[in-house]
């Protein structure tokens, strides 16, 4: 096996119609593979750009194939693919050689249709954009080029895994196939033609293998990607849960967890000391309080945060806690309500008093002890604004607080923020 491509062949044996169909059907599938594989690669290399480690990969990328970004991911994918068929169906009509299997090469190839999907779709939206807007719109075309490439530039990172490794496997299945439907056209050959074709024709495969420096440095980069998953597995999430209790050091409260998972700051609105957890939060990390024998817990929360009530930085005492869950796309009222109904059921029990809020023009506070029912839940969200919930029981107030039910735009998607205060009284 060479690291450079051999020389030009002289023109490959004519496929017949129906082998030639079957070879383009077979290099479509093979064309469709690639695009979920380079997906596939895509979302791995981006959560763990993210600091996630391998083994908890499944459970965000199970949750993105839901979202609308998906199917952006995938055509994208399919374009740069097909900037790499491009190129080798011309090398196939150049009588160019496929029968070896070069890797820097098919990295190239990689990269030219990465380069080529961006810029066609810079093209496409300069284009739209000039069209639109007339003469004044004449350098929209070379801003959105430019603007393509800067993006392409940027989200490289996120494609290391699809140029390294999928990309060229791909190529490598393109040529290995396109060989072998030449070598069968050979054999169906009559005699004299097919030994004067075999000659012209190598007939061994393309190597399923690159060389071995090119191996060395696939074991190296797995093994960058197990030291990743140690790293990150250490560093992320080493306890099970965030529980709180309030008149605790928060100082003490962080030591116990890990001091470099969270971050503070001074929010001049409460105004207090905030120590909140970086990075995103588990789905499956419970936040729980607990006072004497009161006792509550969330799941699928999106921030955490302990705060001191103080201006004084110095001042380290819990005297509130702030969760806040937002939901996922394509969320439903019943989905929302059953989520608030659930966390209202939690304040029915124990010793916790519904208290009476104030009347506000900016917000809805409910009737205490009140569980709405999805009839009343819609009428309700469609006034456009948050709704409010609070108990007390023993020197600590609850506050439930529920925002963007109705959305961004009247008729959007529900896109719920709940919000869940405890804090000293």
């Amino acid at each position: 096996m060479t690291d450079a491509p051999a020389p030009s062949l002289p023109l490959p044996a004519p496929l017949p119609p129906r082998a030639r169909w079957r070879l383009r059907a077979t290099l479509l599938l093979i064309w469709l593979l690639g695009g979920c594989a380079v997906a596939l690669g895509f979302g791995v290399n981006a959560l763990l750009f993210d600091g996630a480690p391998l083994r908890q990969l499944a459970t965000p990328l199970s949750r993105a194939s839901d979202d609308a970004w998906t199917g952006v991911v995938l055509t994208v994918s399919l374009l740069g693919l097909t900037g790499v068929a491009f190129v080798c169906w011309r090398a196939w009509r150049r009588r160019a050689d496929l029968t070896e299997y070069w890797y820097l090469g098919a990295l190239g190839l990689g990269v030219y249709g990465y380069v080529l999907a961006w810029t066609t779709g810079g093209v496409l939206l300069g284009t739209a954009m000039t069209i639109a807007e007339g003469r004044e719109g004449l350098l929209n075309l070379p801003k959105a080029v430019l603007g393509s490439w800067a993006f392409a530039f940027m989200g490289l990172i996120f494609n290391v895994i699809n140029l390294l490794l999928i990309v060229p496997q791909v190529i490598w299945c393109w040529q290995r196939t396109v060989h072998r439907a030449r070598l069968r056209a050979i054999r169906n050959l009559p005699a004299p033609d097919r030994s004067a074709a075999a000659s012209a024709e190598s007939q061994d495969l393309p190597s399923p293998l690159p060389r071995r420096r090119v191996l060395a440095a696939w074991g190296a980069g797995l093994i960058s990607l197990v030291a990743l998953d140690h790293y990150f597995t250490n560093k992320r999430w080493p306890f099970k849960e965030l529980r709180v209790v309030l008149g605790e050091d928060v100082n003490e409260w962080m030591q116990a967890r890990g001091a470099d998972h969270f971050e503070s700051y001074y929010d001049e609105q409460e105004p207090s000391r905030v120590w909140t957890v970086k990075g995103q939060i588990p789905a499956t990390m419970p936040a729980i309080f607990e006072h004497g024998d009161v006792r509550v817990f969330w799941h699928g929360i999106r921030s955490f945060s302990l705060l001191n009530m103080r201006k004084d930085e110095t001042d380290h005492r819990i005297r509130a806690s702030e969760w806040l869950y937002e939901s996922q796309e394509h969320y439903s009222h019943e989905e929302g309500l059953s989520f608030v109904q659930a966390t209202l059921a939690k304040f029915a029990r124990g010793t916790w008093q519904a208290q009476t809020l104030p009347p506000s023009d900016k917000t809805l506070a409910l009737t205490p002890g009140q569980t709405p029912s999805l009839a009343v839940w819609e009428p309700l969200v469609a006034q456009r604004k948050p709704l409010l919930w609070a108990w007390v029981t023993d020197g600590v107030r609850a506050t439930l607080r529920v925002n963007n039910a109705w959305g961004v735009e009247p008729g959007d998607s529900p896109s719920y923020e709940v919000i869940l205060r405890f804090e000293e009284v």
